[in-house]
């Protein structure tokens, strides 16, 4: 078999292989021989027809399909085990050129990791991002302590309003009619927490105990029960009790019991120590996106429908995986979004583009600076995990294995060139 590998348009190789007529009259009696167990003919035993009197029965192309494809599954894997180089990252496109009783000639156009130059990726002067913790940050935080710290109280001699836990019976129409969904009782609500339809919570509130209100709302357009998509509904409401939640004083006593310090001093710089933690690593995080995203406006690469394709599909499992955590699963989430995995799928693409380019320039910099991770650099990186995981490294490296290992040289090396990019880079 004679092969050629010519480049293709868009990060395409076309790879011709060329056949014998002996090698293409074996691959027609590999094919015989794998599919004769399914013909019979007058005077023979299903199976045992000879190969001559079925092409006289069928025609001299009874074969050739299989024979094709058995032809290509051999001589393709050759052509990748010869020419290791070749980066094929997606199934290829088959054509037949030529197909006779002399030969058979296969064209594979096959997407290949494309070749480029990378722009621009050192001095380039950006602006590192930063975020400072400020006193009313720290104040937020104390808030949300004494939220959480709060304790609900009976309301009495006043109507509802906006934060209080009420406790209703409700029952809802559309027109008249009442609707699956639509009726509960001693059910808790949050007034202002928006976890009803738009206008209920507001017609709740300035209702007081035992009052019964019809509140009058209309449905979302995009309401996931096309029955009562855009209708108007009317919900006869009773109110059944009112409570407001009681925050702590910021005092010693409410410190003790949310922390284990004695001071709100302590406290508020343990405060301050957590939210500059995480706005480093936040800024950090942006800083390398920021740098990332200038080098991949300085380069350009003709990137494959394969690649993108590829990168989609995985953006869609991970967001299953996501769903599955919430017991869900995508079919249902595609029916109440009224939407198929094909048109979800096509809003991932953009996002999918940036992640393979940015992805390409990465290994390309990584590649030209010859950049490599030592056993040692590994090891901190082991350590690491080893730690977050309450285990000792030895006992972290007996559960590893060979993708987990290669993951985190992975994990290494690129975080190895972002420091550089930073230092390359950063004002």
């Amino acid at each position: 078999m004679n092969n050629k590998i010519e480049s293709y348009e868009k990060s395409q190789v076309k790879i011709t292989m060329e056949l014998t007529k002996e090698e293409w009259t074996q691959e027609v009696l590999n094919a015989y021989n794998k599919t004769k167990g399914k013909y019979s003919a007058p005077g023979f035993r299903k199976g045992k027809v000879p190969m001559g009197v079925l092409i006289s029965q069928y025609g001299e192309g009874l074969f050739y399909e299989d024979a094709i494809n058995l032809a290509f599954n051999k001589y393709y894997s050759e052509v990748l085990e010869a020419n290791k180089d070749l980066d094929i990252i997606g199934p290829c496109d088959i054509d037949v050129e030529n197909l006779s009783e002399d030969g058979l000639t296969l064209v594979a156009i096959a997407p290949v990791k494309p070749e480029f130059e990378i722009g621009k990726y050192k001095g380039m002067n950006i602006e590192k991002v930063e975020y400072n913790v400020e006193d009313a940050d720290i104040d937020a935080e104390i808030e949300k302590k004494r939220e959480n710290a709060g304790r609900l109280v009976d309301c009495e001699g006043r109507s509802a309003e906006t934060g209080d836990t009420c406790n209703i019976d409700f029952s809802g129409s559309v027109d008249g009619v009442k609707f699956d969904g639509g009726t509960a009782a001693g059910h808790d609500l949050v007034l202002g927490s928006h976890s009803f339809i738009p206008g209920f919570e507001e017609g709740v509130v300035g209702m007081n105990i035992g009052e019964t209100k019809v509140v009058t709302v209309k449905f979302p357009e995009e309401y996931q029960e096309a029955t009562l998509a855009g209708k108007d509904a009317d919900f006869e409401v009773v109110l059944n009790s009112l409570k407001s939640k009681e925050l702590p004083a910021i005092d010693a006593e409410f410190v003790k019991d949310v922390s284990e310090f004695n001071t709100i001093e302590e406290l508020r710089e343990d405060i301050r120590k957590t939210l500059k933690e995480s706005n480093d690593k936040k800024a950090s995080y942006e800083t390398e996106n920021k740098i990332l995203q200038t080098i991949c406006e300085n380069t350009t690469i003709e990137i494959p429908d394969a690649m993108i394709t590829n990168q989609v599909e995985n953006m869609v499992k991970d967001f299953e995986y996501r769903l599955m955590y919430q017991g869900l699963n995508l079919e249902t989430y595609m029916k109440y979004m009224n939407t198929t995995v094909e048109e979800f799928s096509l809003g991932f693409k953009p996002e999918a583009e940036k992640a393979v380019k940015s992805q390409l320039v990465i290994d390309k910099i990584i590649q030209v600076e010859k950049f490599e991770v030592t056993d040692a650099e590994v090891d901190v990186e082991i350590g690491k995990l080893a730690e977050s995981a309450k285990k000792t490294v030895e006992e972290y490296k007996t559960g590893l294995q060979a993708q987990n290992l290669e993951y985190i040289k992975k994990n290494a090396l690129i975080d190895k060139l972002l420091v550089f990019l930073k230092n390359e880079n950063i004002k």
